[in-house]
């Protein structure tokens, strides 16, 4: 039987920054992955043994909780309550009113795509040709 089988909810990958309060202590750390009832969480710098409750904020958003394991960078919360539910909200968000691009950007080799060659490209390919028989008339 796998963890997954055991989870009664279902993670959901991401890579969030946070702040995690334990004591009067406060640690960064990215969130990598969440659900309504928990998330694994990257420190900055380990935890003690003896630390068991933590806060977990992100965006002006908390949520208390319970260590339910660690290692030596990474621990495991169990959410006391749901989090709010815009605290795993992207916090970057796209404006469909924004102005668009007046054109889209080309990255092609100048000279490409186009019906007649410029002129120093004939004269460059003549020259490169010489001496090769497969190219001689």
């Amino acid at each position: 039987m796998s963890v997954d089988d055991i989870r009664s909810s279902g993670r959901r990958s991401s890579l969030y920054a946070v702040t995690v309060e334990i004591g009067d202590r406060r640690i960064g750390g990215r969130i990598q992955d969440h659900s309504e009832r928990g998330c694994r969480i990257r420190l900055d710098e380990p935890v003690r043994a003896d630390d068991r409750t933590v806060m977990v904020v992100r965006a002006e958003q908390r949520a208390a909780g319970t260590i339910a394991w660690r290692s030596s960078r990474s621990i495991g919360v169990s959410f006391d309550t749901p989090p709010p539910e815009d605290m795993f909200a992207p916090s970057m968000r796209i404006d469909p009113s924004a102005p668009r691009p007046a054109r889209s950007p080309r990255f092609r080799r100048p000279g490409l795509g186009q019906e007649a060659p410029m002129p120093g490209q004939v004269e460059s390919g003549r020259q490169w040709s010489q001496g090769d028989p497969r190219f001689n008339d």
